[in-house]
């Protein structure tokens, strides 16, 4: 009964304001659901979180005069806010740099900024959402680093650690040593940092480091991995270590154990048993390797040619298994208006289950194309896995001197590897009319219908204007997504209830608090939640039957104005 009243409490968070946007999915090429659009928007640098309730969660840049934002798309492709939500409206909005978002473990979204070089002191901000929307940390949220005046070029990364902690790594340059500095802080769940001064220092070697990434070890502590030039690598390697909850170094030496030499790119995972997954190129060759490090430090395995070039991405999938997604050229370097896109599934003992048989098949093909160029620019290519789907965006154009037209698509694949979608993918957008435009920053949201959510930009004016845009995609590769349901005739004392497709309808006259409560035929209650203050109007949710065994069941909803029970039937 866990997963019921987990689903369902989730489900619940379904806030749908009267009064905000009354749109819904567009069902063609040419049409898309307006984010961020405007003769003068800036959007940039948007991330994408899986939200509750089937939603999307948006965070993002949005100039001239708002700073950090965030939306929310709902699952019929309505916005739930008239305009984008300051992240820190307490701040005064400008250009905040190294900007990052991730889920916070517990339904929210773990985020931070970089303030700009022109105020008095850099800090490094934070501000955490929860799964109701709400700034947890307050309007300014919290100031979780300050750098020394000597102090430039910076880099970070951040992680969620469990229970609303989190951890970023903070990377700079110190101008009066010449020298790069690394530490680590741990932040509660208040956003206080834990230790202090500038946190634990990552590495004893004086060359650390670059680049750094991090990845929580499901154990309350973090791996730390990043690049150096110590000798005898003086164009770079990675190396990795591992702290705890207290901020102990788990690994000897205490400069950090060596990962590989020269990559050009690297990714990380958690491996669902407190280790991780690395993608990297040691050496800069065009196929890429993939390792897995235990808890100890030790390298388990590494299978290379598993994926290929430095746009390939990696997703975590169903426990044990993991994704690859990456282009493929045949007849590189030669010819390169001849491209695939493909994609590889591997478990965490190293096991590969789809093609490896490069350069003819190297991976599950996703699409294929002739005469096109796969956009490397702009690395529009992002996966994700969902309920048996691995989902993947990519760009394609015509190579000519506007690079004109450009084409972003979408493709599903099962475990099997076969497609979902048409033979290419579902065709989102299409660029084609006038020079400089372009399409960035494209990731894909997948929903609990089989269906997924594109948000990217669209660049035009030379980059000087960025509007932010969306599409849903149905379960089988159609364009749209879910009908909202129509109005309801509102009876005080007798709120409206139905069921159908494993969905819940209903409706509220009035404000208030609901409830929504399983029982078995015996009168056994399954599930009881009391849920959050809602607006009147009407509302759906998904019901998940998810553990439940084939019968007869009844749902009750509770509203201020009084009660309905619908009985609902299920069948496996």
């Amino acid at each position: 009964m866990r997963t019921i009243k987990k689903t369902l409490m989730l489900a619940a968070c379904l806030t749908l304001l009267a009064g905000v946007s009354s749109a819904q999915w567009p069902t063609t090429v040419e049409e898309h659901l307006h984010v961020a659009v405007g003769p003068e928007t800036y959007a940039n640098h948007p991330y994408t979180i899986p939200y509750s309730a089937d939603r999307t969660f948006i965070a993002f840049h949005y100039y001239p005069d708002t700073g950090p934002t965030y939306q929310i798309i709902d699952r019929y492709g309505r916005l739930e806010y008239p305009e984008p939500q300051r992240i820190w409206p307490g701040d005064d909005p400008d250009y905040w740099n190294y900007w990052f978002a991730v889920p916070d473990g517990e339904g929210g979204v773990f985020t931070t900024k970089c303030e700009p070089p022109n105020l008095p002191e850099l800090y490094i901000k934070a501000q955490r959402i929860s799964s109701r929307a709400e700034l947890l940390w307050g309007d300014t949220g919290q100031s979780v680093y300050r750098y020394p005046e000597n102090g430039t070029s910076v880099e970070l990364d951040i992680c969620q650690a469990g229970n609303g902690t989190s951890y970023i790594v903070i990377a700079y340059w110190d101008l009066v040593s010449i020298r790069p500095r690394l530490y680590l802080q741990r932040l509660n769940s208040e956003g206080e940092p834990v230790w202090p001064d500038s946190g634990m220092v990552v590495s004893s070697s004086p060359e650390s480091g670059y680049r750094p990434c991090l990845v929580g070890d499901d154990q309350g502590g973090c791996y730390v991995i990043w690049e150096d030039n110590r000798w005898p690598y003086s164009t770079g390697a990675l190396y990795m270590q591992r702290f705890d909850s207290l901020g102990n170094r788990l690994w000897e030496p205490d400069s950090g154990r060596f990962l590989c030499a020269e990559p050009w790119f690297y990714q990380v995972i958690p491996d669902g048993e407190n280790g991780f997954i690395l993608q990297a190129n040691p050496g800069g060759p065009s196929y890429n390797t993939v390792f897995r490090i235990s808890p100890e430090g030790e390298i388990l395995w590494s299978r290379d040619h598993v994926s290929w070039y430095y746009w390939a991405n990696i997703c975590s999938g169903e426990p044990g298994f993991f994704y690859l997604t990456f282009p493929y050229y045949p007849g590189f370097p030669f010819i390169l208006d001849e491209v695939g896109i493909y994609a590889q599934r591997m478990d965490i003992q190293g096991n590969t289950y789809w093609p490896t048989n490069w350069p003819t098949e190297p991976g599950a093909e996703m699409a294929y194309v002739e005469g096109l160029n796969f956009d490397t620019v702009h690395s529009d290519l992002h996966c994700r896995y969902h309920n048996g789907r691995l989902f993947c965006t990519y760009q394609f154009y015509v190579d000519n001197f506007h690079r004109l037209p450009h084409y972003l698509y979408v493709q599903a694949l099962d475990i099997n590897g076969d497609k979902q979608f048409v033979d290419i993918g579902t065709l989102l957008a299409v660029l084609n009319e006038e020079d400089g435009e372009l399409i960035r920053y494209a990731t894909v949201t997948p929903d609990d219908l089989g269906g997924v959510t594109t948000v990217w930009i669209h660049e035009y004016d030379e980059g000087f204007e960025k509007d932010l845009y969306a599409k849903h995609v149905n379960a089988d590769g159609s364009i749209g997504g879910p009908s909202w349901p129509p109005d309801q005739q509102y009876q005080p004392g007798n709120p409206f209830l139905s069921v159908s497709n494993q969905t819940i309808h209903y409706t509220l006259s009035i404000p208030g608090e609901v409830s929504i409560e399983i029982y078995n035929v015996l009168g056994r209650q399954l599930s009881s939640t009391s849920f959050f203050h809602q607006q009147a109007g009407a509302f759906s949710t998904p019901l998940s039957t998810d553990g439940l065994a084939s019968g007869i069941y009844f749902l009750r909803l509770s509203t201020p104005l009084g009660e309905a029970v619908q009985k609902v039937a299920v069948v496996r």
